[in-house]
């Protein structure tokens, strides 16, 4: 008879060992706890690792383990527009660089990837990205450390929106496969292959586009930096393009029309001493996409309904619509344009044919006060407003140009300014270099106040000639801070090398012809005060280089090489 003391018989316990060794072994090679892996809707998947890593450390990669696989429950088919994404951090445990490579697999055991990459740890955290084709079918990503053993752990796999480029910096970073960076003598050039392959065409509010951002230039005054962006097609032909930088630094976007729909490749030159925030294409949200350089307006191709909207990237809250003719500008802007400006009407809300066989203006330009104004008079006196100015009026109230409280609309931030299709090319440019100036005026103390000064420190008879052609344009002359705004624009549309000859030569025949009876008082002013032409436009050039990198004649930051 055994007795009850002592320790119990080994064999009756032993499944029970094995039991717990089988268990312990199952926890060490399977179910991950470590991070977690989703799919695009941030679903959590069931995945499993194939080495034997402690659970909660089957990410922390070292010199002891620099390899493993984690494969999903079920496999997964990639919807478009995707990218799978492993966020890193870098461990503090060594100086070495962790140079990751990272492979995907239709297959649990990782043979036959269809893509691979290798990503140098440039960055204390990093999101790294692979864009995946639609309809891919993935099983298994295998992870390895290729360097000399860097540490590192891996926080999450998820997939993701797809994403081509580079977008961070040295303590959080957003980089792709196919992207690649190479540095020379006073240059870096970032490279992106195939940006926009894979990313679905334009979806409700989504767009593809490809995203530039830039710091502060490290020069200033008449140092000007420049950026060079080419784009090569499969065929060895290119688009090129230059960017001047702003003094400030800016965000921007590019249609991907403007880089040959589906380029092989997209480079973008710049300064070593230019900090690179951003250089990437991916969907972008509305608002991110219809931040543009004037350039792009210029560039980008005609409405397809009445007009393009952006937001200027100098000056984000200042809008600019590009309507596709006249007849679109007017429906929406004409009566505004009498309310605001013409003489004989500034004030009043005029009816349609009162003012139908009157001309408009073929660019317009508003601020924020003026436009709430106008909505405010028309709602006071019951005006019928047409369904373009209501569809105006609902527009800017969502973009905040104006806003609305206890019943009244009231000024938001920014301005307006719109062109049309139906000017020519070089006329375009022109009058979005005066209006884009007038957004300036509208949004920058400083610069008004300034313009303000220029114009109020005019003698009177130099102030002649400003009076009686803006008047013959029909602006309403007696308003003293609608007269230095339309002094500093006509001054700044063209260099300040044409300014002498574009007022001598163009502008005062113009007046002449309406009013032949001033030909002498006209010569003798352009003997006496021509050359002031020229030298009000520097004035005001220097002030908007120094803050804005704008130059007489010259808003636009991007052209075409």
């Amino acid at each position: 008879m055994r007795s009850s003391k002592g320790p119990p018989a080994a064999g009756p316990l032993l499944p029970f060992v094995v039991a717990a060794l089988l268990l312990a072994s199952s926890c060490a090679a399977g179910a991950v706890g470590g991070f977690a892996w989703k799919d695009r809707e941030g679903s959590s998947l069931e995945f499993a690792q194939s080495s034997s890593w402690p659970r909660g450390e089957e990410g922390r990669f070292g010199r002891e383990r620099q390899s493993n696989r984690y494969s999903l429950k079920k496999s997964l088919l990639v919807p478009a527009g995707s990218a799978l994404i492993v966020a890193v951090r870098r461990g503090t445990e060594s100086a070495d660089l962790p140079r990751i490579r990272i492979s995907l697999s239709p297959k649990a055991d990782g043979s036959s990837a269809f893509a691979s990459a290798a990503f140098p740890l440039l960055a204390a955290r990093a999101s790294l990205a692979i864009p995946l084709a639609a309809g891919s079918r993935l099983v298994s990503v295998s992870i390895s450390e290729e360097g000399q053993g860097g540490a590192f752990f891996i926080d999450s796999i998820a997939i993701g929106s797809a994403f081509r480029g580079i977008e961070g910096d040295a303590m959080q970073l957003r980089v792709s496969s196919g992207f690649s960076l190479v540095k020379t003598e006073g240059y870096q050039e970032l490279a992106i292959e195939k940006p926009f392959s894979g990313l679905p065409s334009s979806i409700g509010t989504a767009h593809p586009g490809l995203l530039i951002e830039y710091g502060p230039s490290p020069r200033s005054g008449s140092q000007s930096v420049s950026l060079g962006l080419e784009a090569k097609s499969a065929d060895g032909s290119s688009l090129a393009y230059t960017l001047r930088a702003q003094p400030a630094g800016a965000r921007t976007v590019l249609d991907p029309g403007l880089l040959g729909s589906d380029p092989a490749s997209v480079a973008l030159r710049l300064p070593l001493d230019l900090e690179i925030k951003a250089f990437y294409a991916a969907e972008l949200k509305r608002e991110d996409f219809e931040l543009a350089d004037l350039g792009r307006v210029l560039l980008d191709d005609a409405p397809s309904s009445d007009f393009s909207l952006y937001h200027w990237d100098l000056l984000p809250n200042a809008l600019v619509f590009d309507f596709k003719d006249y007849a679109s500008q007017d429906r929406y802007l004409k009566r505004l344009a009498f309310f605001v400006e013409k003489l004989g009407f500034r004030g009043r809300l005029a009816r349609d044919e009162e003012i139908a066989p009157l001309h408009g203006y073929n660019a317009h330009d508003y601020r924020s006060e003026d436009l709430a104004a106008f909505f405010n008079e028309a709602k006071a006196k019951s005006f019928p407003l047409s369904a373009a100015e209501k569809e105006l009026e609902a527009l800017l109230l969502r973009e905040g140009v104006i806003a609305e409280s206890g019943g009244k609309l009231g000024a938001g931030r920014g301005a307006m300014i719109s062109i049309a299709r139906e000017s020519g090319p070089a006329l375009r440019r022109t009058l979005l270099v005066h209006e884009s100036t007038h957004a300036i005026f509208f949004s920058d103390a400083d610069y008004r106040a300034f313009a303000r000064s220029l114009w109020s420190s005019l003698d009177k008879g130099e102030k002649w000639f400003w009076t009686a052609y803006l008047g013959w344009a029909a602006y309403d002359v007696g308003s003293d801070y609608l007269m230095a705004n339309e002094f500093q624009a006509y001054l700044m549309q063209q260099p300040v090398a044409a300014a002498e000859e574009y007022f001598a030569k163009r502008k005062a025949p113009e007046l002449l012809e309406k009013h032949p009876e001033l030909e002498e008082r006209v010569a003798a002013y352009m003997e006496k005060y021509a050359s002031g032409f020229p030298a009000r436009a520097r004035q005001l050039e220097l002030w908007l280089r120094r803050k804005y990198g704008v130059e007489a004649g010259r808003t636009v930051f991007l052209t075409r090489r």
